[in-house]
């Protein structure tokens, strides 16, 4: 079961990306599609479309970052594969998903991306929750089958508009592991959104020179580099890096752009009407923008495009996410998480939890109304909260 933050049909699809890579260019499709078919979106995407004298094949969309941005449940092998540049943080054992498996023990696994909840008992009960989903980190008081009475850890998300509750539970007595090390990481994740995210008119650039990330490393610095994106280009310089591409103004620093390679589809050469110019074509939610860039002389700008390429390639097959191991030695991943690892209860027959999605909604997936109850602080009337949650808690998740 999965909740996507964009759910595009086909047809919008192909024309959200196309829309945005011609951007004034003429292009001709190399081939016809039939509207009357039954095409799937991975079809359309992988159509050829000559742009002027290059071809460019769109990427699949499996194929780019979801594990940080996606709420998933009942996950199969593959989509609990760590991906290339996912690692594990932490693992803590004998946490319980006191929201909708109370009662069944599991582990609990911290990467750098997501949190991954397996049931010990059947390896397809299992969560997948991306950093870049969760809103608020909290603890509260819950009630536990395994534990009675026992700190929770709370965490609320949001997919689409759609608003979620999850609640752990360690099963350890005595242990505050559990929300010490989630909300560590979920705040190392929140911070280092400069590795993931295009970043608009930040505060990188000081006096003509970049501020450097952590194990982020300086490959290359060009000035006299003309920004396309308007329609009369403006003059500034290009931070290549091997963690992104940043230009800024060469009058005004803070007018500036930082492009990871995480956000970047291709980096290509393109005819435009101020000459041979480098497009870098990136994606954000769905959508793909184009950024022009034009570097004299001709010989310069195939050099820096041949750069950057060879970095985002090298750049694809070992990312850098921006989170740093909390331990000095590394953590031996599960077979449960490697590719064809095997584990005996994945494949197991299940029966289907049909409402397994609605249990983890914000109102606990409740099919009726709660009682009417009087409120002494607002003087009214009202449904009365949730087990273990007063009227203040309802003004404090998100």
């Amino acid at each position: 079961m999965t909740i996507r933050p964009i759910d595009l049909n086909p047809s919008l699809a192909v024309a959200l990306s196309t829309g945005s890579l011609l951007n004034g260019l003429h292009l001709k499709a190399s081939s016809k599609i039939n509207n009357n078919s039954d095409t799937s979106i991975r079809g359309l995407l992988s159509k050829k479309l000559e742009v002027l004298t290059e071809t460019v094949t769109f990427f699949n969309a499996a194929d780019m970052l979801w594990q940080d941005k996606d709420v998933r449940l009942d996950c199969n092998k593959e989509q609990l594969k760590l991906r290339n540049g996912e690692k594990l943080m932490e693992k803590l054992d004998s946490i319980e998903d006191t929201k909708a498996n109370t009662g069944e023990r599991g582990t609990l696994y911290v990467t750098n991306l997501r949190l991954i909840w397996i049931s010990t008992q059947l390896a397809r009960v299992n969560i997948s929750l991306g950093y870049n989903c969760i809103s608020n980190v909290s603890i509260r008081t819950t009630i536990s089958k395994l534990r009675g009475s026992v700190e929770s850890l709370y965490i609320y998300a949001k997919c689409s508009t759609a608003r979620f509750e999850f609640i752990f539970s360690s099963l350890i007595p005595g242990s505050a592991r559990l929300y010490a090390v989630v909300n560590s990481v979920f705040r190392a994740y929140d911070s280092s959104r400069l590795y993931r995210e295009i970043k608009l008119r930040g505060a990188i650039v000081d006096s003509s020179s970049l501020k450097l990330l952590p194990d982020e490393q300086m490959f290359d610095n060009l000035e006299g580099v003309f920004n396309l994106t308007s329609d009369t280009g403006v003059l500034g310089g290009l931070f290549i890096t091997n963690v992104r591409l940043v230009w800024y103004s060469a009058l005004n620093d803070n007018y500036n752009i930082s492009v990871p390679f995480l956000s970047i589809k291709v980096v290509r050469p393109n005819k435009t009407k101020y000459g041979p110019a480098m497009v870098v074509e990136t994606f954000t939610d769905g959508a793909t923008c184009n950024l022009g860039f034009r570097i004299d002389p001709p010989e310069k700008m195939h050099s820096t495009l041949q750069k950057v390429q060879n970095l985002h390639s090298l750049f694809s097959k070992s990312p850098i996410f921006g989170l740093r191991e909390m331990r000095t030695e590394a953590q031996a991943v599960p077979d449960v998480l490697k590719d064809g690892g095997a584990d005996g209860n994945q494949d197991a027959e299940a029966p289907a939890k049909t409402d397994a999605l609605a249990m983890y909604y914000m109102d606990g997936g409740n099919r009726k109304d709660r009682r009417i109850i009087f409120s002494k602080e607002i003087g009214l009337a009202i449904e009365e909260p949730p087990n273990g949650m007063t009227l203040a808690d309802l003004w404090n998740p998100l």
